[in-house]
């Protein structure tokens, strides 16, 4: 080459264009490519599109490409007469006539190998031929042997076949089952004979060797799982009566939670291991009864025939099941390890939080307020995994200027009695009071001195003291008690009589209610909070949790004022026989509780046209609110609740004033005018590019912020604005729509889904198919699974972004098509279901323009377990198993028992799986298998 390069003589060398591929997309890290070449010999030029190949409509390449479209260029050269051979290259006589002498040998060899080959493949065709000719057997009368389809396949395929193998077709009597049908195919006599004196081989089955024990196995496992269902199912009702205290005809114990996953699990043709432990979670170490104050999950009194039912399912599966009778004592040994904390006769109203009266006489000692929190919960028994507080020594030590953050007064004879519970002789840090007035010893309006010994740091204390007062998403238990401080298992609660609730300390009492009425049950009016036997004000519900002295760690009480008004007028209520069978004869609970009680006030944001917009901004404009620099209300956008009346996550309607009110005031101010000026000039923008026009946002979430701020207060969506996020996820499939005047065809290639408004959707498919991931989407394109099935694929790209779900909704909401989700086996995958059917609470705002409802759970379920291939589960992280446990507090989660059932499967084995691992042995599994199964039996539910 250096030497060509090097002469000015050689000739200019001629170049054609012989190919070239072409990019389709919008970025270069994805889209879609197709190949145009030449044919050298006729000058056709061809397209390929995958497997798609067809000839360019010209026969010679007229149409000019940019350089945004053609993404390779290949050429040749046209004169190969400027390229010079260099014919002085000679090799040696004797090489020469040993390289001709080894080729006349290889290609002798070769020839030969040839015609060998070429007639033993003609043997085994004319073999194969000849024996399927006689193979047929006429009639059943006529004697028949069976083969094993998986050896004949091999036969007719290979060109030496292994001897005869039956063994795959027979059963351990050594003969034919009938659940082997499908796997064998008969033989003639003739065929069969042919067959075993050629190649050997067995065992013989012939058709006299029908198993008959097989087949009478098979059929008393049919009528055993028919009888077992029948006998559950009858059971089942009385289960859930059991769960809601309905049944009182107890006779043993039984644990709650395993009678609960008992109730939702769908029922097997025979006991399985999931079943077989109904006690093991109330029983002790001791093989006896837990006290039922000391077990997490509490016990239940089951009928005696339910009983014996499940104790004989339970033994045949696992001999080992301990039987309480409802007369069986709690096991002494752990009654006395539980409750020593009260043998040792610590105070109950340092328990309950209440106020420690205070004397100038006596002695006290000085605890951090954070250890008593974790003192309080840990002995708590309504507060479930609660960790064990550190020991005293480091607890006092927590007192020094460093560490100080919060300290509680307790009595000199509690804190003998943590000294002797924890086993040490720590001084402490004690604490007396004086009267400067010295007049009585009752505290009035005298001057109290404090001192403590050894001396506490007051300003450290202080600076500590106040960060509490800062306190952002942290929890607070929350205990529902029924009646006058009696304490009982709530019907309303379906799974604890306490739970976590995450606040901050701009959180408001209004906030706080709604959560609890969201968890318990129990409507807003009715409630009665109580922290340390003290009832909260409720007169301002707008009062922020930190201005009532609630603080993360705290310990509130609830109880219903229905509950107390019952229980006082229980005896005295009588019903008037001129109005029993109307509503006038309901009491005043129930009817608060259905027709009177109206669902909380929330945001309903609409689509609006540019002029309604623009009229609603220059109205903010003509009333002052923007021009004024006061006090500014603004939307509060972290009070979101999932409202069981319109069925999907929402933000309630309350403003709070801005903790920075001139600063925010003014950037809404700057928003309005940008949003106006776009809507005006007929232009759309994005959220990250509103970050950056304006140098006051401090991030991207900010300037979000404000957008939906004027969202909310518009009452419209984004796409009102004229603003957008940026796109995520891909649809392919027989769909057609128009976006900014022109037409997006996803028949053939995938598509990102728009982030502003599209119209004219068009389609025939049959089904829509969410996917959770691109590249599941871009597997099934691969295999043209929306060509073969013909339907719309949607890949959500995780989490589906607004768009995503506004292009699912449009779809459901026009066409009616069945919408089938195909998600990993974890909670984020339901996590993403659950945003399309209730909406996020990110996006509580919209959520009413978002949802998409019956969308039907396609995989990866529970049940497709047993198809994966060994090491295909993965383990749970902590992270995972918090993300379920969390996800089961939820009231629109607990409303769909698969998704329940799944989560409790997923915390107990700590396992998950994604999608993938049904492609780990075979890569078109999904396509060719999976899929057309499993939405073939969902479409004939459909059509039902």
């Amino acid at each position: 080459m250096r030497r060509i390069l090097s002469e000015p003589s050689q000739p200019e060398l001629l170049y054609e264009l012989s190919s070239f591929v072409q990019h389709y997309g919008n970025a270069v890290d994805h889209g879609h490519y197709v190949a145009h070449i030449k044919d050298e010999n006729t000058g056709q030029w061809w397209r390929f599109n995958d497997k798609i190949v067809t000839k360019d409509s010209q026969s010679s390449l007229t149409k000019t490409f940019s350089s945004e479209d053609v993404y390779l260029m290949m050429y040749r050269v046209k004169d190969t007469n400027h390229i010079e051979r260099d014919d002085n290259i000679c090799v040696p006589s004797h090489y020469f006539e040993e390289i001709q002498t080894s080729n006349a040998t290889y290609q002798k060899k070769y020839n030969q190998r040839k015609e060998k080959e070429l007639s033993l493949i003609n043997e085994r065709t004319e073999e194969v031929r000849s024996v399927l000719s006689e193979a047929s057997v006429q009639s059943l009368s006529q004697p028949f042997f069976w083969i094993s389809c998986d050896w004949l396949r091999q036969w007719a395929k290979n060109v030496t076949p292994s001897a005869i193998d039956n063994t795959a077709i027979t059963c351990s009597h050594g003969k034919v089952p009938v659940s082997k049908v499908t796997s064998m195919k008969r033989l003639s006599s003739k065929a069969w004979e042919t067959l075993l004196e050629k190649y050997g081989g067995g065992p013989k089955l012939s058709h006299e060797d029908c198993c008959l024990d097989c087949l009478k196995e098979g059929a008393q496992n049919v009528m055993s799982a028919d009888t077992y269902r029948d006998r559950r199912e009858s059971f089942k009702q009385l289960a859930w009566d059991i769960l809601d205290g309905k049944n009182e005809d107890g006779k043993y114990y039984v644990s709650r939670s395993w009678l609960l996953q008992w109730s939702i699990g769908e029922i097997p043709d025979a006991p399985s291991e999931a079943n077989s432990n109904p006690t093991s979670d109330i029983t002790c170490s001791h093989r006896q009864l837990l006290p039922e104050h000391a077990t997490v999950p509490k016990r239940v009194l089951v009928p005696k025939d339910f009983w014996h039912s499940i104790y004989k399912d339970a033994n045949s599966v696992k001999n080992d099941v301990v039987t309480f009778p409802s007369d069986s004592k709690e096991c002494l040994v752990c009654c006395r390890n539980f409750f020593d904390m009260f043998q040792k006769k610590l105070s109950m109203s340092l328990f309950m939080g209440k106020c420690v009266k205070l004397n100038l006489n006596s002695s006290y000692f000085l605890v951090p307020t954070s250890w008593i929190s974790k003192w309080r919960n840990y002995i708590n028994p309504d507060v479930k995994n609660s960790d064990t507080p550190e020991t005293l020594n480091v607890a006092i030590n927590s007192l020094l200027c460093e560490k100080a953050c919060g300290l509680t007064l307790i009595t000199e004879e509690d804190w003998k009695c943590f000294c002797k519970e924890w086993d040490t002789e720590i001084q402490g840090v004690s604490a007396e009071f004086e009267n400067m007035d010295n007049m009585n010893n009752e505290f009035g309006n005298c001057q109290v001195l404090i001192k403590t010994c050894p001396e506490v740091c007051e300003s450290c204390i202080g600076e500590k003291e106040s960060h509490k007062f800062h306190y952002c998403n942290e929890d607070i238990c929350v205990i529902f008690v029924r009646g006058k401080g009696r304490r009982e298992h709530s019907s309303k609660a379906e799974f604890n009589s306490s739970t976590n609730l995450e606040v901050s300390a701009s959180t408001s009492l209004y906030t706080l209610k709604m959560l609890i009425w969201d968890y318990f049950g129990v409507v807003k009016e009715n409630q009665i909070l109580e922290k340390g036997g003290i009832t909260i004000d409720n007169s301002d519900e707008y009062t922020t949790l930190v201005d009532l002295n609630i603080f993360a760690g705290d310990q509130i009480i609830v109880r219903d004022s229905d509950d107390e008004l019952v229980n006082e007028k229980k005896d005295t209520q009588y019903t008037e026989e001129g109005y029993r069978g109307t509503l006038l004869t309901s009491n005043v609970s129930s009817q608060g509780r259905t027709s009177m009680q109206k669902p909380p006030n929330h945001f309903n944001v609409q689509d609006l046209s540019p002029r309604e917009v623009l009229e609603s901004i220059d109205q903010f404009f003509v009333e002052g609110h923007i021009s004024q620099y006061p006090e500014f209300a603004v939307p509060s956008l972290t009070d979101h609740i999932y409202l069981k009346e319109v069925g999907h996550i929402v933000l309630l309607k309350r403003f709070m004033i801005s903790p920075s009110s001139r600063g925010t005031k003014s950037l809404i101010h700057w928003m309005l005018h940008k949003i106006r000026s776009n809507l005006r000039a007929n232009r759309s923008t994005t959220l990250r590019a509103l970050y950056y026009m304006n140098t006051f946002f401090t991030s991207e979430s900010q300037s979000t912020t404000i957008v939906d701020y004027i969202a909310a207060m518009l009452e419209c969506t984004r796409t009102s604005l004229n603003i957008y996020a940026a796109p995520t996820g891909y649809v392919i499939g027989d769909l057609t729509f128009v976006y900014k005047n022109e037409i997006v065809d996803c028949r053939r290639v995938e598509k990102p889904i728009p982030t502003g408004v599209i119209t004219d959707l068009r389609t025939e498919a049959d089904y829509i198919l969410l996917v959770e991931k691109d590249c599941i989407l871009a597997r099934l394109s691969d295999d043209d699974f929306h060509i073969s099935h013909k339907c719309i694929i949607i890949s959500s790209h995780g989490r589906p972004s607004m768009a995503v779900r506004g292009l699912v909704r449009s779809l459901k909401l026009r066409f009616q098509l069945p919408i089938f989700a195909l998600v990993d086996f974890d909670p984020a995958g339901i996590d993403i279901m659950v945003s399309f059917e209730y909406g996020s609470k990110n996006s509580a705002l919209y959520n009413s323009n978002l949802i998409t409802k019956g969308i039907k759970w396609l995989g990866v379920k529970q049940g497709d377990i047993q198809l994966l291939p060994d090491g295909c589960m993965l383990e749970m992280t902590e992270k995972n198993l918090k993300a379920a446990k969390e996800m089961l507090r939820q009231p629109q989660i607990r409303e769909n028992s698969e998704w329940v059932k799944s989560l409790m499967w997923m915390i107990k084995n700590k396992k998950k799986t994604r999608i993938d691992a049904l492609t780990a042995d075979n890569i078109s599994y999904l396509a060719n298998t999976y899929l057309p199964s499993r939405i073939s039996e969902m479409m004939n539910e459909f059509g039902e």
